[in-house]
């Protein structure tokens, strides 16, 4: 469940991979030669078309408070819920073990054992499946809240690109596919700002 909560993390990777195409190079009379200057990758704050940045998910998962608020109070009621349950365990295996202390003294009826058993069975069925539609309760709003999450990042950078400044918007994880990322293509604090005034963690 603890990766679940997570999951943020991982679906917020994917929203500006390969985000961005918005035009494509115009101008047919163009010679060889400025045809392939075009195509090198240069500073994002060029006029090339091939403009390309790239946010630090790390980062924003660290300084975007609206996400890292919503984390830690879903991670709060994981943990109120594991230990709601593990004491109505505990409390369900000290009945078990009265049970057998009575049951190994002999006073108890075979009509005592059965309907004993029956009813330790039925407790342990109901604790089980109720901590278990607590955590898929948890589960869907933790999803609810990815797509939240997502859908509110993905319309933020279409808004920020709105000049289609960028060809290209990638994400950047330490030890992720991208093997080099130069400084000055780093927009994650832009972004970051953007989204804190647009969904402040009080929201």
């Amino acid at each position: 469940m603890n990766n679940k909560i997570l999951t943020v993390y991982s679906i917020i990777l994917t929203i500006a991979i390969g985000f961005l195409f918005f035009k494509t190079f115009s101008g047919s009379s163009k010679t060889e030669k400025t045809i392939t200057d075009e195509k090198k990758v240069t500073n994002p704050t060029s006029s090339s078309p091939l403009a390309i940045a790239y946010i630090n998910i790390d980062t924003l998962l660290e300084k975007y408070t609206y996400a890292k608020k919503y984390n830690e109070q879903a991670y709060a009621k994981k943990n109120n819920i594991d230990r709601k349950y593990d004491n109505l365990a505990k409390a369900w295996e000290g009945k078990v073990m009265q049970y057998r202390q009575k049951g190994s003294t002999g006073s108890l009826s075979a009509t005592e054992i059965q309907n004993t058993e029956q009813a330790l069975a039925m407790e342990q069925d109901r604790i089980v499946k109720d901590r278990e539609k607590e955590l898929s309760n948890l589960m869907e709003e933790d999803s609810k809240n990815n797509k939240k999450f997502t859908d509110d990042i993905s319309a933020f950078i279409k808004e920020y690109n709105k000049d289609q400044k960028y060809k290209f918007i990638f994400s950047y994880v330490k030890n992720g596919n991208m093997l080099y990322a130069d400084e000055a293509a780093d927009i994650t604090n832009e972004i970051v700002t953007g989204l804190n005034e647009k969904n402040p963690a009080s929201k």
